[in-house]
């Protein structure tokens, strides 16, 4: 998720998640609470590309939205009171709050009656989400995750004594591909994409055993592939 075209500088998104059970929520109460809750906003939350988005909800994910303090502390006072009529509970010390714009929020929210703490940034859906707006830090963390995966990815192989390179080439894209393009609708843009590409390409150069200097349209040539951005 990656909101940009807001006209108020402040925005606050509270993020709730997982239940203590740890319990999928039923369906009806998804229902229940996303239809209260867009009934609340009415036209305080944000749009997206011309939608209304007022809250995100993913099993027992949630994130709220307002471009409003006050309209953020109702959407949590409405959650909070759905949750009691339905012996819910939400984790207070896993939820969070993020201030969208260059300010920070001096006046702080509230979940039941215990504060809710502000960040700069917050993992959801394994997508950081910055005050800045930017995605370059999920981008940055992912380049992290694409690292760690070519590692184990030539560790097994070399375990396995698989040293066709067509072969390893279909182990990357069948398992450290997946990783590396987790969310890129959203980030698909970010100029930190380049350091995932780097990831692939020096990948490319050892199985080839050549160094970092050489070119790499000529390696990309040879083993008849193309950037990551184009499949």
């Amino acid at each position: 998720m990656h909101i940009t075209p807001y006209k108020r500088p402040l925005h606050h998104i509270s993020m709730h998640n997982r239940r203590e059970a740890r319990l999928p929520i039923e369906p009806t109460y998804i229902d229940a609470l996303e239809s209260r809750i867009v009934a609340l906003a009415g036209d305080d939350g944000p749009d997206l590309a011309g939608t209304a988005v007022k809250l995100l909800l993913y099993a027992d994910d949630l994130i709220l939205m307002s471009k409003s303090l006050r309209g953020l502390q109702k959407q949590l006072d409405e959650l909070s009171a759905f949750c009691k009529e339905r012996d819910l509970t939400v984790n207070v010390k896993k939820t969070k709050v993020v201030v969208f714009g260059s300010r920070v929020n001096s006046s702080p929210l509230h979940y039941d009656g215990s504060p809710v703490e502000e960040v700069a940034s917050f993992r959801y859906l394994r997508i950081e989400l910055h005050r800045s707006r930017s995605l370059k830090i999920a981008v940055e963390r992912l380049a992290v995750v694409e690292q760690r995966a070519v590692f184990a990815l030539k560790r097994r192989c070399a375990d396995l004594k698989i040293n066709d390179p067509a072969i390893v080439c279909q182990l990357f894209d069948a398992l450290v591909k997946p990783v590396l393009s987790y969310g890129c609708e959203l980030w698909v843009d970010e100029p930190a994409t380049k350091s995932l590409e780097a990831i692939h390409k020096s990948f490319l150069k050892s199985l080839l055993g050549v160094n970092d200097t050489t070119p790499s349209r000529i390696v990309l040539a040879e083993f008849g592939r193309f950037p990551l951005i184009l499949f």
